[in-house]
């Protein structure tokens, strides 16, 4: 699957295990928004979301086929590139900054957990 990035390119993030890529767009992107509409559940949650020049929006995709394998809205941080690394397993995004703070974040595959709250569960590791 072929896709073209607007003047915003996405900061990519390889998968450790080689199956998936992560995306990370400034959340108030038009790239952002047209990743997030792929699914009916983020594109909800994106929709009703407050955004600040902080946000990102991260898209894990299938590195042999190119499908989105689901999205998720940060509203932590100064933008994906303030991110040292990200890659998903199953329904949840696992980023860490600093190489000290590690974030989970849950994917949006079903669009009642999240979308009243507006942001993602997290839950902040320690050292």
């Amino acid at each position: 699957m072929k896709r073209d990035f607007g003047a915003n390119a996405p900061t990519p993030f390889a998968d450790p295990q080689g199956d998936r890529l992560v995306l990370g767009w400034k959340a108030k992107s038009w790239d952002a928004k047209e990743a997030a509409s792929r699914n009916p559940a983020v594109k909800l949650i994106y929709k009703n979301a407050k955004l600040t020049d902080q946000d990102s929006f991260f898209e894990a995709l299938d590195v042999r086929t190119g499908k989105s394998l689901g999205g998720i809205l940060v509203q932590v941080g100064s933008g994906p590139i303030s991110f040292d690394s990200a890659f998903s397993v199953g329904d949840t995004m696992i980023l860490a900054k600093d190489s000290v703070r590690i974030s989970l974040f849950f994917s949006c595959r079903r669009p009642t957990e999240g979308a009243s709250r507006r942001r993602w569960p997290k839950r902040e590791c320690g050292e």
